[in-house]
């Protein structure tokens, strides 16, 4: 009986890990507005962050060491290239992720790190894979954001 019970567990982790199990979709109000820290683009065949595209990252620390403590730094990844939504979508959030442990493991930021994904859908949205930073000043509760 235990058999099955590791195994889902595993699945489950595993699952996690790989970006296929999603948090729920939220959305920050327009009242809400962030500060432009910066934005890279990853090399255009590339998913990965490359020794360039940190070094560009490196440009920015000077620019998020500016922040206090209590603000949050949004770390945003664009990926376009998929013709599928949640394909968009998971390799967004892993690029994401890649860009806080980097800034985590090697730059050892003390802030509020978050991660997003911007999917495609927004006007803004680059026609190729990227990283873009935004800060928001001041108090940001948890009740001021909106589900989709």
């Amino acid at each position: 009986m235990k058999k099955p019970l590791v195994f889902c567990n595993l699945l489950c982790i595993a699952l996690f890990m790989s970006g296929h199990l999603y948090a729920e979709e939220r959305s920050i109000p327009p009242d809400l507005k962030p500060e432009l820290i910066g934005r890279v683009y990853l090399d255009s065949s590339q998913r990965v962050i490359t020794p360039q595209v940190r070094k560009k990252i490196d440009g920015l620390v000077v620019k998020l060491k500016e922040n206090h403590e209590s603000d949050i730094i949004r770390i945003e990844g664009g990926y376009h290239r998929s013709a599928s939504r949640r394909g968009n979508i998971s390799r967004s959030l892993q690029i994401a992720r890649d860009v806080e442990k980097y800034l985590r493991l090697h730059h050892h930021l003390h802030l509020n790190l978050c991660i997003a994904t911007d999917d495609g859908t927004t006007t803004s949205a680059p026609a190729r894979a990227s990283i873009t930073l935004y800060a928001y000043h001041g108090e940001f509760l948890e009740q001021k954001l909106s589900t989709k």
